[in-house]
């Protein structure tokens, strides 16, 4: 008998007004209490603010501003020799554009402003130009990487 019990992964269904799965994904991250209705209200009102505010396609700006929050490695704790490194680790595509999600909506609510919707719109915005929060986040994992990079010998 297996001692290992192998969990089916969920499988996300595609926006049904843009048919993207990050913007699913975005919904869901969103989401507070089980109203995904008003999560879908305030991404798609972000989505026009966009509009109203760079004459462009909101989808592309998002998807540009996602794939610069993106981190490419993440640091994990392990326990060697009575000891505690910090190790990095590459990341598949799909956990590191959630956590740029996590990193985007988590900032976003940090900020100051009338609605999520506007605060939302100018974070996406401030990381498309590469000066917001989720950037900054990014920045300090990869710094932390980069020192402890002698350490991934230690694990292997």
């Amino acid at each position: 008998m297996p001692r290992k019990i192998h969990i089916k992964k969920h499988i996300i269904k595609k926006d049904f007004k843009f048919n993207k799965l990050l913007i699913t994904m975005l919904i869901n991250t969103i989401l507070k209490k089980g109203k995904k209705n008003k999560a879908e209200n305030i991404l798609y009102d972000t989505f026009k603010l966009i509009e109203l505010k760079t004459n462009k396609n909101p989808i592309l700006i998002l998807e540009k501003a996602i794939k610069n929050i993106t981190p490419k490695v993440k640091i994990e704790s392990v326990y060697i020799n009575k000891t505690n490194f910090q190790i990095p680790k590459i990341l598949n595509l799909y956990y590191s554009t959630k956590l740029a999600i996590k990193w985007l909506i988590k900032n976003s609510n940090a900020r100051f402003g009338k609605n999520m919707s506007s605060k939302l719109t100018n974070e996406i915005l401030d990381c498309l130009k590469g000066i917001g929060n989720s950037i900054k986040k990014r920045d300090q994992m990869h710094k932390k990487a980069e020192l402890n990079k002698a350490f991934i010998k230690i694990n292997n």
